[in-house]
């Protein structure tokens, strides 16, 4: 079974977004976890308003720890029948066939213990290059056209790069090995990096998955934060140096 968690603070109108194009994108069969992580804009009163499918959970928790611990949260209510695991952020537009494609690449290499689609966003080769879609209807015919010409195409994750948490599928054994997110890292920053460093150390390869085009809008949560989401952030990246001897 495949998994989909999502830690979800505030930024309501993305996360609809995120909820109905999981519902309505994700081909193969899954169970998907979407947790309040503290929002105070609406978002607990919108979920509270919707009765969600069977194979959809709701979780609230009290206060925004984070991205590491509200994925933890989510991560937690994963059930045994697991076999691949999706973390995504509450900004993301799922596109036709994202997971299945994932799945097939990683059912064919089991060297891989994680893997992340292309996008719009991201400080890793998994940027493509502009003009970047922006409607509905332009990101669905734009990675439509993008999965036609990178069918099967995947790079491993070189040296200390890594693969971003807006869309990140793991296998479950390689979850089991390596556990949860190190919430050491509060808010946002690094915990993606930590994680990717972590499943390398335990011998799995990562890869970039080139097969398929996932939206990503981007850097709201930060920005919502301000002055304490950089200073977090800058914390962050010296628990990463001392960890690990780089940001």
């Amino acid at each position: 079974m495949h998994y989909i968690v999502c830690a979800a603070w505030n930024n309501v109108d993305k996360t609809k977004i995120t909820y109905t194009s999981i519902l309505e994108k994700t081909t193969g069969l899954f169970k998907f976890i979407l947790v309040n992580n503290g929002s105070d804009d609406g978002t607990k009163e919108w979920m509270d308003s919707i009765t969600p499918p069977k194979n959809v959970t709701f979780i609230h928790a009290k206060e925004n720890g984070g991205c590491g611990i509200g994925r933890n949260i989510g991560l937690r209510a994963v059930g045994p029948d697991a076999t691949y695991i999706t973390l995504i952020d509450n900004d993301i537009v799922a596109t036709h066939r994202w997971d299945t494609d994932m799945i097939a690449f990683m059912e064919a290499k089991k060297e891989f213990g994680l893997c992340g689609p292309c996008t719009n966003y991201a400080g890793t080769p998994q940027l493509i290059p502009k003009p970047h879609p922006k409607t509905m209807e332009e990101i669905e015919k734009f990675a439509a056209e993008w999965r036609r010409t990178h069918v099967a195409k995947y790079v491993v994750v070189p040296g200390s790069l890594v693969v971003i948490g807006f869309c990140m599928m793991i296998r479950k054994e390689a979850f089991d090995q390596i556990g949860l997110f190190d919430e050491q890292f509060k808010l946002y920053g690094c915990e993606d990096n930590d994680y990717c460093n972590r499943m390398k150390k335990g011998g799995w390869k990562l890869a970039y998955w080139r097969g398929n085009y996932v939206h990503h809008w981007g850097g709201a949560g930060l920005t919502a934060l301000g002055d304490k989401g950089l200073a977090q952030w800058d914390k962050n990246r010296e628990i990463m140096k001392r960890k690990w001897g780089h940001a």
